[in-house]
């Protein structure tokens, strides 16, 4: 059994190295695995990438089984030369109807990494989809490695997100969400209490000074809309990390904070929440798409789903014109159980047992996604 793997995995984020855990995952579980890029900016080419990979691009294209595609859906190809052409796919859109419907037509198979991309896919008149979960090397999660200095919040609880904003408009009313959980932290928390909110954030196209400004700005506003203190100072700290830094800052950030928070319109799985579980951090998280995947709601060790409502989606700066439009509905989810489950955590920080979330990450470990993905291609 030969797999021809083609995908985006010398981009950056979450989507490339998803593809990356995919190849090794494939190569790990002894199978044939030869793989290639499709680079879609200049800088791709000379990005690193594991030595591994590296080898197996050198492979030869001689007698491939089966394709796996794991490309943008309008970069996908038909064809009949194997015995399965699958395409990876991933969303976080109530419907495409209107854009990429007739790319994944084009396939065999179409696998997507949790439930409801499913049920989107097959509502859409897809009957072809398999859920097929993102797969990570969980061995690879030092826990006791280098923490990163976080002066002079150390000794504080911290709350955290990570992500990046696709577009060009205001940075905090995107798919991130992230005027509503600076809403819920700055009224759920005093200026006394030891806590602290770290946003690491970085926009495309934008500098570190750009980010760190509107968010800023988006959070004084917040602040005085709450009109809970006439002095704004009194409310709890935040602090922007908008730097570009290496992973294994990312990696120290994780092992030195404490509880994961997003208030996402969606996300087909959220790499950074599921590697903080496997650091042992707590992710509280909208009840929608990846999440449902790894977070167990009957236990509040491996984190919390926090319920909403789908109202029209109105995002200004999706990375492509023809999604998010209002023919889509987003996930919005609730305010007050995201300050709820905060106040929780903060409160239990001394009795959470976080072992329970880094074994619940372990359902996804190479050697048990590569079952799947046999099971699927037999």
């Amino acid at each position: 059994m030969k797999i021809l793997y083609i995908g985006h995995y010398k981009e950056t984020g979450g989507w490339a190295k998803t593809s990356l855990d995919h190849i090794l995952c494939l190569d790990r579980a002894g199978l044939d695995v030869v793989c290639r890029s499709v680079d879609l900016t200049p800088q791709a080419a000379s990005r690193e990438i594991p030595e591994r990979v590296k080898e197996l691009e050198q492979k030869d294209l001689q007698n491939v089984d089966y394709c796996i595609q794991s490309l943008l859906p309008h970069h996908i190809v038909g064809s009949k030369k194997f015995k399965k052409n699958i395409a990876l796919f991933v969303s976080e859109n109530s419907t495409i109807k209107h854009i990429w419907l007739n790319d994944l037509r084009q396939v065999d198979e179409v696998w997507v990494p949790n439930n409801l991309n499913k049920e989107v896919l097959n509502r859409d008149g897809l009957d072809n989809v398999k859920v097929v979960p993102y797969t990570f090397d969980i061995q690879n999660y030092d826990r006791d490695g280098k923490q990163i200095e976080l002066y002079p919040i150390d000794n504080k609880y911290k709350f955290y997100f990570i992500g990046s904003t696709d577009g060009h408009g205001d940075i905090c009313a995107d798919r991130k969400n992230i005027s509503s959980l600076l809403r819920a932290y700055f009224s759920e928390f005093e200026n006394g209490e030891q806590v602290c909110l770290l946003l690491k954030v970085r926009m495309f196209m934008r500098d570190a000074e750009y980010v760190k400004r509107m968010i800023n700005e988006e959070a004084e506003k917040i602040k005085q809309q709450l009109r809970m203190h006439k002095d704004i100072n009194k409310y709890p700290q935040h602090i922007v990390w908008a730097d570009d830094v290496e992973n294994d800052m990312i990696q120290g950030l994780h092992r030195t904070a404490d509880c994961y928070v997003t208030m996402s319109h969606g996300e087909g799985w959220d790499v950074p929440a599921f590697e903080a579980m496997c650091y042992g951090n707590t992710p509280i998280c909208p009840k929608e798409g990846g999440h449902m995947e790894y977070i167990d709601p009957d236990n509040p060790n491996t984190g919390k789903l926090i319920n909403g409502i789908y109202n029209v989606c109105n995002n200004l700066n999706p990375a492509f014109q023809e999604v998010g439009t209002g023919r889509e509905n987003w996930f919005c989810p609730s305010e007050v159980e995201m300050k709820q489950a905060m106040r929780f955590y903060y409160e239990n920080r001394d009795t959470i047992d976080r072992s329970q979330g880094i074994k619940q990450a372990e359902k996804f470990s190479y050697e048990n996604v590569a079952k799947i993905i046999k099971e699927n291609l037999q």
